[in-house]
């Protein structure tokens, strides 16, 4: 009878431990190591470090820089004009400047120390000064053979009378410069007494010379066109 008992109380002991959690628990994933965990950290940053690379890579191309000097990235086009070419342009006539010119600079420090503080008489200096240049500009015209004139010009109403006309030749020609050789006399209205044997100028630009003159230092003259006819010699 014990043992029956014994054995009934064994087996409600067996059942109700199976009712209440007799069923193995879940499996759970084992934690991650230290290892896993550090490369799962690191590959959202590779990713995000890639698409700034990439977008550095694409602003670059966007707003490069030209490889050449110029902002437009264009080479700078050298003038296909030689000096001597833009001298005898067809119908250019150069006009001579006398602020740009040396011999302004002179005249204002001699109507400085003439007039002193005083603007007008200053002025009338000036006016007179620049008056002393007979000529209203150059230039250079080819004859029926082909001879080259330098031409001193200055105008007459709607005239352009030259008052020095001699012929010259072109030699030591370079690329901003060339210099100017007189054969002969001067044929214009009013000759020259002495004629330099040779005359240098520069031609920084094709709307700009610079003569050289003995005396009176560097004349500027800028380029005008529809000034003086295209057959006017």
């Amino acid at each position: 009878m014990r043992s029956l008992t014994h054995t009934l109380a064994s087996l409600w002991i067996t059942s109700a431990l199976a009712a209440c959690g007799g069923s193995q628990p879940e499996a759970k994933e084992p934690a991650p190591t230290e290892e896993e965990h550090a490369k799962k950290e690191a590959a959202p940053r590779e990713h995000e470090g890639s698409a700034d690379s990439t977008g550095k890579k694409d602003g670059a191309k966007d707003g490069a820089e030209p490889a050449s000097g110029s902002s437009s990235g264009a080479p700078e086009q050298k003038s296909l004009r030689s000096a001597k070419d833009t001298l005898t342009g067809e119908g250019v006539f150069f006009e001579f400047s006398f602020n740009a010119s040396e011999v302004h600079q002179a005249a204002q420090k001699k109507c400085d120390e003439k007039a002193g503080d005083d603007p007008k008489k200053k002025a009338e200096c000036m006016a007179k000064a620049s008056k002393q240049y007979d000529a209203d500009g150059i230039a250079f015209r080819p004859d029926e053979e082909g001879k080259i004139f330098w031409l001193t010009i200055r105008r007459s109403g709607p005239k352009m009378v030259p008052i020095h006309k001699i012929q010259v030749e072109f030699t030591d020609e370079a690329d901003k410069s060339v210099t100017l050789k007189p054969v002969g006399r001067d044929q214009g209205t009013q000759p020259m007494g002495r004629i330099p044997d040779k005359v240098s100028v520069e031609v920084p630009t094709e709307t700009e010379i610079v003569v050289n003159d003995s005396k009176l230092g560097k004349l500027v003259y800028t380029a005008k066109l529809g000034l003086f006819g295209k057959g006017e010699r």
